[in-house]
């Protein structure tokens, strides 16, 4: 999920729980029952769940593009271990990481 896709998953969050707490607030006050609200709540809290929880591909249009290792740059035990990453992370064409 980018930063975008972050912003408009909370966004969604928001406002379904807004939306449904209302609708719920307005219908449970002329029933006079409070059940309604916490009824109408929890269907948004599951309907929000639904769709901002799972990394769907709406949230992924944007996505980062992050800089390239730095050849040259490793010294001692951490250098190592900071190149073998950038080779995880972007292989020499024609290797697949282990």
């Amino acid at each position: 999920m980018d930063y975008e896709g972050q912003k408009l998953s909370e966004n969604l969050f928001f406002y379904i729980i807004i939306l449904f707490g209302s609708i719920g607030w307005v219908y449970g006050y002329f029933l006079q029952d409070f059940t309604y609200v916490f009824y109408s709540w929890s269907v948004g809290v599951f309907i929000s769940l639904v769709l901002c929880v799972p990394d769907w591909p709406i949230y992924n249009k944007h996505p980062v593009k992050w800089l390239d290792c730095v050849p040259g740059r490793e010294g001692g035990d951490r250098g190592y271990r900071l190149s073998i990453w950038c080779n995880w992370l972007n292989p020499p064409r024609g290797k697949v990481p282990e």
